[in-house]
């Protein structure tokens, strides 16, 4: 497959997303926990990989979402790859944990790699009635002293495409579980299958993404990724970063209808990276927080040595042996 029929197979796929609110916690630095929304992305990396993310959400905001993330992934042979992440999203009295596992394989075409991956997810939704806050404060409708909590699995599947300049990968999560129940014995006598109802939707993503190199000392990456599901508005974001020397990062996230990031970060021993980025909130809740921020941590090397794997693919190999590939 040539460069240019899979720039436009890619193209074609992205409009047809866009043809065609966000149940899912989001991070600002998405490039970096690209796993959580693609399995594909396991063993695309070094040989092993290891990011941690902390994100608060609209501060000054009461009971504003907080996500902690953490993400492994391992690559076997650049054949394939296996991963694993965790994340707990908190937002007030409500929590939600996912635990999954992901594995992926990889085909090897003359200037291009493609990844196909699977995970499996078992996931955990909580609400504490303590932690709510009502108007009338012994309202007789809520049992404030009840916590209640419900398991779920999840599967996704993702595709990856990717070569030393182009990326870009559709997925889709949510493929099991439809709906979960609370609070079941609080339901109206005969029908308990409604009561607390958490409606599960299927999210959809698409990725599309380019690096360039002006230099040996710059290197831009451009990215763009889309959610969507039925029901709340399309989901973009577009995030552009500078890496200057190896060593330091600059970067811009723009997300339609909702804010502006500033990104900082710094490279050291070519395989530590530290991220930070603020949010300035551009829609009406602007009025309430103060923005948002998001640090990342990213640890990653080759094989025992520092001699990177080879995949079979010469195009490939001359930009997996840069020092700094693991970022993407």
């Amino acid at each position: 497959m040539s460069n240019r029929k899979a720039i436009l197979f890619s193209f074609l796929l992205f409009l047809g997303f866009l043809s065609d609110a966000q149940q899912l916690p989001f991070n600002t630095q998405f490039v970096a926990n690209e796993l959580l929304y693609n399995p594909a992305i396991a063993g695309t990396k070094k040989t092993f990989d290891i990011r941690l993310s902390y994100r608060n959400q609209w501060v000054g905001f009461p009971d504003a979402p907080v996500t902690e993330t953490f993400s492994m992934n391992y690559s076997v042979k650049n054949k394939f790859g296996l991963g694993a992440y965790i994340y707990q999203d908190v937002t007030g009295f409500t929590k939600r944990s996912n635990y999954s596992i992901c594995a992926a394989g990889q085909i090897h075409f003359t200037d291009l790699t493609l990844s196909a991956g699977l995970s499996f997810a078992m996931v955990n939704y909580s609400v504490d009635g303590t932690k709510i806050t009502t108007n009338q404060t012994l309202d007789p409708a809520i049992d404030r002293a009840i916590t209640a909590s419900a398991w779920a699995p999840d599967a996704s599947f993702g595709l990856y495409l990717y070569n030393e300049k182009w990326r870009f990968g559709i997925s889709g999560s949510n493929f099991i579980a439809s709906s979960e129940n609370f609070y079941k014995k609080y339901g109206f006598p005969g029908d308990t299958s409604q009561a607390g109802a958490l409606q599960l939707l299927t999210h959809f993503y698409a990725y599309l993404g380019y690096i360039y190199g002006a230099n040996e000392n710059i290197t831009w990456q451009n990215s763009l990724l889309l959610n969507y599901m039925v029901g709340p508005p399309i989901f973009l974001s577009y995030e552009v970063r500078c890496y200057i020397q190896q060593n330091f990062i600059v970067g811009l996230s723009l997300r339609l209808n909702d804010a502006v990031a500033l990104e900082v970060g710094i490279i050291s021993h070519n395989s530590l990276q530290v991220c930070y980025s603020y949010d300035y909130v551009t829609s009406q809740i602007n009025h309430f927080t103060s923005g948002s921020h998001e640090i990342t941590l990213i640890y990653s090397f080759d094989k025992i040595g520092g001699k990177a794997g080879s995949n079979g693919n010469s195009s490939d190999n001359s930009f997996k042996r840069r020092k700094y590939r693991y970022m993407f």
